[in-house]
């Protein structure tokens, strides 16, 4: 599955609308491999330079190694972590172009 990545945010109904080129513009026919994170992060955790950084747990404002690691707010995930990554996502789907509404499944099993 190859071509140009779209993506979009979860709102709160569990809805999203994705972008391609321009926000809400959708995706280009074809068939994709699909990857969905979502996750909650207290309000007072840390701050990331990237998603990948956030993934990785290597926040922007980290404090100084020799402070105990412990005492940063760990996100937690709302949905299985596997979903969040190309290698374990088993999710995939096909836009054909009319603007159809596409169901992901995410099951809580391994």
């Amino acid at each position: 599955m190859s071509g140009r990545p779209s993506s979009g945010e979860i709102g709160g109904d569990g809805r999203f609308r994705l972008s391609t080129y321009e926000p809400g513009d959708g995706a280009k026919p074809g068939k994709y491999s699909v990857t969905v994170t979502s996750y909650q992060v207290p309000d007072d955790g840390p701050t990331y330079n990237s998603l990948e950084d956030e993934l990785q747990g290597k926040p922007s404002n980290a404090p100084k190694p020799s402070i105990a690691r412990s005492k940063t707010p760990q996100a937690t995930w709302l949905i299985p972590k596997k979903y969040s990554n190309r290698s374990t996502s088993d999710l995939a789907v096909e836009v054909t172009g009319g603007g159809e509404d596409i169901e992901l499944a995410l099951s809580s099993s391994p």
